[in-house]
């Protein structure tokens, strides 16, 4: 159980406190949250903010933050965002180190390979989604996944909302 712990720490806990870091400081400094409300204010706030951008179809050019939207934003839009990542990461370290070549990739056609990729970019989402499944080997296992990543999150909250800069 204690290594389960620590690599859920490693793992998912960690990264999830430097993102939700990282997207809350700038929401923060942008003025779209404020530092002196509490975190049930913040986290209605986070929601305003996502409903206000899907309304007027934001043309901001800021990825992570997008993305973190499209996933429910908050804690569990930081998880899940981190899974995808980890996902993508994983099939693109694949894809370059078995790369078949590129007669292979379209030998059934461009638009074959276009609707592979847009399967494999939902198939992915949809994995990201249910995060915690992803993460452990189910039973108990996942709430100690689910714990290491809220307390990864409350820790990134936390810090972004007493604007540490950790060098940044």
């Amino acid at each position: 159980m204690i290594l389960e712990i620590l690599e859920a720490a490693l793992k998912l806990g960690l990264p999830v406190a430097c993102l939700s870091w990282f997207i809350l400081r700038q929401l923060y400094a942008q003025g779209e949250l404020d530092r002196s409300h509490d975190s049930k204010t913040v986290a209605e706030n986070l929601k305003q903010i996502r409903k206000t951008r899907k309304q007027k179809k934001s043309l901001r050019l800021d990825l992570v933050q997008t993305k973190w939207m499209q996933f429910g934003g908050g804690f569990y839009g930081c998880a899940a965002l981190w899974t995808f990542l980890m996902i993508e990461l994983k099939e693109l370290i694949d894809l370059f180190s078995n790369f078949p070549g590129f007669s292979t990739l379209i030998e059934n056609g461009l638009v074959n390979l276009i609707v592979s990729l847009l399967v494999n970019q939902l198939t992915n989402f949809i994995t990201a989604i249910v995060w915690f499944g992803y993460w452990s080997d189910g039973g108990a296992a996942v709430a100690i996944w689910m714990a290491t990543a809220y307390l990864g999150y409350l820790s990134g909250l936390t810090a972004a909302k007493q604007d540490w800069r950790f060098g940044v």
